[in-house]
């Protein structure tokens, strides 16, 4: 679906964000601490990111949902998928409905030069400078990317601090390899089952409550990711392991508590030379 409507979209969102306050800045850890780890570490699987652009708007995003869906039956936890409602075909039908547009999936979408809808960025590798994939081309991108040798793990647990009344994530990144390229974490935060009313393939029929899910709430970075300190020697020695510990306050941008039950945290770590995810970890909020 072209972007032929974009101005009257992003113009409805602008009109019907006026109250709401998006992302704040970024959260600075309670804990970020760096060593060497010399013990022999053993790699992770690979798991793939899955950034699926998508709106309410969108006739064809339903067909997105479904391969989004199969696909994770096939791979489970081998991949991550993110619903990035960019503006463009994603202003929801009336005021009551929630808003699942925020600044971050914009930025995303600028940032990986998102224009048609449905379509994914996977890992943010381009194919022909393109990061965006038709649906019939996600499931033999995903197998290519699983066959990639990951250079780094991604450790995190999420557990509930009684005393602060708030969730805090532990997350431990550990090299592999000694690495040269300069990298930036990135930790966002989706939920699903959100009811909203979708648009169907017809152009004209509405699903009052469609199911969305995976959809991209907030985050606690910025989008393109945070810069992970690089040595003075211009390289991540091997076993080179980063901790950071933050405290969540799981808001959407406009102050609504999500459901912790229905939300995991996605967090990836991707080269700032090309943007490509070089390994991704899904977590659920609460077990």
């Amino acid at each position: 679906m072209k972007k032929n409507s974009f101005l009257l979209a992003f113009g409805i969102l602008i009109n019907s964000c006026k109250e709401v306050v998006y992302e704040s800045e970024i959260i600075k850890p309670l804990k970020d601490t760096t060593y060497v780890n010399n013990s022999n570490l053993t790699a992770q699987d690979k798991v793939v990111l899955l950034e699926e652009f998508t709106g309410v708007r969108c006739s064809n995003c339903p067909d997105g949902h479904k391969e989004a869906s199969r696909l994770e039956n096939i791979f489970g936890n081998k991949i991550a998928i993110v619903g990035i409602h960019s503006p463009f075909l994603a202003s929801p039908y009336a005021s009551d409905e929630p808003n699942f547009i925020t600044i971050i999936a914009k930025d995303i979408a600028d940032f990986l030069s998102n224009t048609t809808k449905p379509a994914a960025a996977i890992d943010r590798v381009p194919e022909n400078n393109n990061f965006n994939y038709q649906v019939s081309a996600w499931e033999n991108k995903i197998n290519q990317r699983l066959n990639t040798q990951i250079p780094v793990n991604i450790i995190q647990q999420i557990r509930f601090d009684n005393q602060k009344n708030k969730y805090i994530l532990s997350l431990q990144i550990e090299f592999l390899e000694d690495f040269t390229s300069q990298v930036s974490y990135s930790i966002f935060f989706t939920e699903s089952k959100l009811k909203a009313t979708q648009l169907q393939k017809d152009g004209v029929t509405k699903i009052k409550d469609y199911i969305h899910d995976k959809v991209l709430r907030n985050a606690i970075t910025r989008s393109t990711g945070n810069s992970l300190s690089f040595p003075i020697q211009g390289k991540y020695e091997k076993g080179r392991t980063f901790i950071k510990e933050f405290e969540l306050d799981l808001k959407t941008p406009d102050g609504q508590n999500m459901d912790v039950n229905n939300s995991y945290m996605v967090t990836f770590i991707s080269k700032d030379s090309n943007k490509e995810v070089l390994q991704v970890n899904k977590t659920k909020i609460k077990i």
